[in-house]
């Protein structure tokens, strides 16, 4: 794939068209819903007193499965791995590699937002860099003209 490493370094982003190869969408597809029928069992399972059935299911404003986490990281079998070998592929890590200008770039998290059950109102805006724990801007934007990025974050919807 060719890629427009200056473009993604200016803008911030990049689209790349079928980051999950058609011929395996489906199956990456199920294995997710699958991933999220489990992990709305654990959610039940975690619940407090006096939550919903349903726990942070019904009360996230923005549930989030985590599948290099404890319980479902231990959940991953067969019928889900698609969810985790699909951050493997060319077009996802052979991109993220790429851009981050190293040999073999590493997976460090892999997450999936689902939408919430109901409307919570809108999100507060936010930056990831925020002043508690983050060295002068200025600093880290010269870092990054420097060195490159450190991490790639990818939003890979999986229906239109």
């Amino acid at each position: 794939m060719k890629l427009n490493r200056d473009e993604f370094l200016e803008t911030g982003y990049l689209i790349v068209k079928e980051a999950v190869p058609r011929d395996k969408l489906e199956r990456v597809r199920q294995a997710y819903e699958t991933l999220v029928n489990r992990q709305r069992e654990n959610w039940k399972a975690e619940r407090a007193a006096g939550d919903p059935p349903g726990g942070v299911w019904e009360t996230g404003a923005q549930p989030r499965l985590q599948l290099s986490r404890a319980p479902l990281v231990n959940q991953i079998d067969p019928k889900t791995a698609p969810a985790v070998e699909v951050w493997l592929e060319e077009n996802i890590h052979g991109v993220s590699t790429e851009l981050l200008g190293i040999a073999d770039g590493a997976v460090t998290e892999m997450m999936m937002m689902c939408n919430p059950v109901r409307d919570h109102g809108p999100a507060r805006w936010h930056r990831d860099l925020h002043p508690i724990d983050t060295a002068p801007l200025q600093g880290y934007i010269d870092d990054i003209l420097e060195g490159g990025p450190r991490y790639v974050q990818w939003n890979i919807p999986l229906y239109d």
